[in-house]
């Protein structure tokens, strides 16, 4: 409680999950601090992460990369919300967001309360189309093995400069398995392929 100090060089989350160490997290408790989520903190995520179900929100403070031969797993209703019109998640390695239909895997902005609640305690915002960038499976991910099963896209694909411009982006060699994707109130609400040659098939 009563965490995220703005001091300069203090830790603005209660919980701050760095690249280069990943713990695995069970159920935990997060009130009246300044940010009431889980920061996973901006740069390149080079070993394998599982994002259980907390009962918190994720926060993305910048862009989130998820480096070749790793693998980002997201649990069933699990939310995860970015911050900046230019933050997004780029995956080079593989992602795993697998959701039954009654409960699904969000991304979306700070600023939906209706998801997740006052994630920032600054009452009641409203969010709007381009609040965030998107979701880049980049040509890197020449693998077959992500997989986007009711997933929730929402709020994002800003077009700020430096940002992706798209809720998801596929670049030529990406491969997922999308089912059940759910895209509204983006500033595009579409999946951007990327112009070159397909050599394999895209499900």
């Amino acid at each position: 409680r009563y965490g995220g100090s703005t001091y300069y060089q203090a830790v603005d989350f209660p919980i701050r999950l760095d690249p280069t160490f990943v713990p695995q997290l069970g159920a935990v408790t997060l009130q009246d601090n300044r940010i009431d989520a889980i920061e996973l903190r901006s740069g390149t995520w080079t070993t394998g992460m599982h994002l259980l179900n907390t009962g918190h929100v994720y926060w993305i403070d910048g862009d989130m990369t998820v480096a070749p031969g790793a693998t980002l797993t997201i649990d069933p209703v699990v939310i995860i919300k970015f911050d900046d019109d230019v933050n997004d998640l780029r995956v080079h390695g593989t992602l795993i967001a697998d959701a039954a239909g009654d409960a699904p895997i969000v991304f979306t902005s700070y600023r939906d309360d209706l998801r997740g609640g006052d994630t920032n305690n600054d009452g009641a915002t409203t969010p709007g189309q381009g609040d965030w960038g998107g979701i880049h499976l980049n040509y890197a991910s020449a693998s077959a093995d992500s997989l986007l099963n009711n997933v929730v896209v929402t709020y994002g694909s800003s077009t700020t400069y430096g940002s992706l411009g798209d809720a998801i982006r596929l670049d030529g060699r990406a491969n997922p398995t999308i089912n059940n994707l759910q895209m509204h109130d983006n500033d595009v609400n579409g999946l951007q392929l990327e112009t070159g040659t397909y050599n394999t098939n895209l499900t």
